[in-house]
């Protein structure tokens, strides 16, 4: 993660610390447990013979109508917000979405529909909420359209002939709603590497689960050298959030501590970088207070304790 890539949020640790509202700015932020990539939507030009400017941050229909408005970042250039849709763990027959954000342009439909293949990796809780539609190590093989067909060729140990009828069903449900956002195709065609076995889908046979408020993750410890010790704190979302208010108390500890709040990760999290006299323990539980709301104005509260997760920052 490009440590230039953060909002600043605001200080933890003082006890008239300002909370750091930003609802009602305008913009975007976007996700990942990796890099943070927020986008403001650029002002219109300041003078008649200037043309309005075209935001940052685009975003398809079907992540506007699921996770609705992005909370303010800057960006280098184009970002893509996008959607991959995974068979429901909790909800047979129905898919759950999940927020995709990329910087390639061009390349938004062909990374939704890998994402959608490959499946989620070191997604914390939230591996609970999904089932992943192929076997690992499956990837995108080729993906076109014709006639308002999706053709996907899955590769790896995926294996066409094989696959089970209700895993079958659940897959091409996922991946026709995967497609559909960008407008080209409702249908898809599922294969192997082989091609000598298909199956397919339509997005009018798939259900989305009801997402509900933002959820907490859980924490991670951010090093960043594989033989350094962690010295940052990471509270991960399960969609891109407007952070209201954020403090982290260590392990048996009642004042939370000093430092700076960034967000980070599209949205998706909020560092603590505390001041350099803090060490960090990541043996036992942080205790961490969040209050966010997410684009569509669902609001979630929390305070609990988790032991954070140590990762190298890549």
């Amino acid at each position: 993660m490009d440590a230039t890539e953060m909002r600043d949020i605001g200080r933890s640790g003082r006890k008239n610390r300002t909370r750091s509202h930003v609802a009602g700015a305008t913009g975007a932020v976007l996700v990942g447990a990796a890099a943070v990539l927020v986008a403001a939507a650029l002002a219109a030009g300041c003078s008649r013979q200037s043309p309005p400017q075209k935001p940052l941050i685009h975003t398809t229909k079907a992540f506007d109508e699921i996770f609705g408005e992005l909370p303010p970042i800057s960006v280098p250039g184009p970002c893509y917000a996008t959607v991959a849709y995974f068979p429901s763990a909790r909800e047979p027959g129905k898919v759950r979405a999940v927020p995709i954000f990329s910087a390639e342009q061009g390349k938004e439909e062909l990374l939704s529909v890998r994402t959608a293949i490959r499946g989620i990796a070191d997604a914390g809780e939230f591996s609970a909420k999904i089932t992943p539609p192929f076997p690992p190590g499956s990837d995108l093989d080729a993906l076109s359209v014709d006639g308002g067909v999706a053709k996907i060729r899955v590769g790896g140990p995926f294996r066409a002939v094989d696959f089970p009828a209700d895993r079958r069903e659940s897959a091409a449900r996922a991946l026709a709603l995967t497609v559909a956002q960008f407008g080209k195709a409702r249908e898809v065609d599922v294969t192997d590497a082989a091609g000598t076995a298909h199956f397919g889908g339509t997005v009018d046979e798939a259900a989305v689960v009801d997402i509900g408020p933002p959820e907490v993750l859980g924490l991670l410890a951010i090093k960043e050298k594989m033989d350094r010790p962690a010295t940052v704190l990471s509270v991960l979302f399960d969609r891109p959030v407007f952070v209201e208010d954020v403090t982290f108390f260590p392990p048996d500890g009642k004042d939370p501590v000093a430092g700076k709040i960034y967000a980070t990760g599209f949205g998706m999290t909020a560092e603590l970088h505390p001041d350099s006299a803090v060490s960090l323990n990541t043996r036992d539980a942080w205790r961490v207070k969040v209050k966010v709301r997410d684009g569509k104005g669902r609001r979630t509260s929390e305070d609990r304790g988790w032991i954070p997760r140590e990762v190298t920052r890549d």
